[in-house]
């Protein structure tokens, strides 16, 4: 018969109590809100371009504001701009520099929004604005239908199905009420003896 030394069993004790208690990560779903769009700085005196969005989507877990400054080769970069979102400073000329080819900052998202981009730069210069939502993955309407599993969609897979859809005969809860074909079919009963009635207790 083999024998153990007990304290060979605690480190294995150990390594299993923690990888039990180790929470799940759980996954997001990164949706695009806004954009992308290019803003490119023109001759003459800066300007400030407007832009308005609204947003119907539940409330998200984060949002975020992604700039790309210049092209995808690193040219045609800006100086100096100030991005506003909803009244505020997100990004002003200092955070424009050289070398800075990529921005994000997070900002609150309403149900309306504006988004105010001034550029100082040469002309020609231009960035890319985008701005996401980061969303738990029930909460993504991923059929399109307005609908998502946590307002109550049961096959967010399927644009007809959705709470606010019509019942039809196909043996399928359209609805997203619980119940099948309700409202939408026709009983029949068992003529047993084909006199023309059938029996109240044998319906199909």
């Amino acid at each position: 018969m083999f024998k153990f030394a007990k304290s060979a069993l605690i480190p294995v004790a150990v390594i299993l109590l923690v990888a039990l208690v180790v929470p799940a990560q759980a996954s997001t779903v990164e949706v695009t809100l806004f954009g992308p769009e290019q803003f490119t700085r023109d001759t003459g005196s800066p300007v400030t371009v407007l832009r308005e969005f609204s947003v119907q989507r539940p409330v998200a877990q984060s949002y975020v504001l992604q700039v790309q400054n210049g092209s995808m080769e690193g040219g045609s970069t800006v100086s100096s701009a100030v991005v506003t979102f909803n009244g505020t400073d997100v990004l002003k000329q200092n955070d424009f520099k050289q070398g800075v080819f990529s921005l994000e900052k997070p900002i609150a998202v309403q149900g309306t929004n504006t988004l105010e981009v001034k550029l100082g730069s040469i002309p020609a210069a231009h960035i890319t604005i985008t701005i996401v939502g980061v969303y738990l993955p029930e909460d993504v309407d991923d059929d399109g239908d307005g609908y998502t599993e946590n307002e109550g969609d049961c096959n967010d897979t399927d644009a007809a199905i959705n709470p606010g859809g019509t019942e039809v005969c196909d043996y399928i809860d359209n609805n997203c009420n619980g119940a099948i074909d309700e409202g939408v079919t026709t009983p029949y009963y068992l003529d047993a003896d084909s006199d023309g009635y059938g029996l109240a207790s044998s319906s199909v």
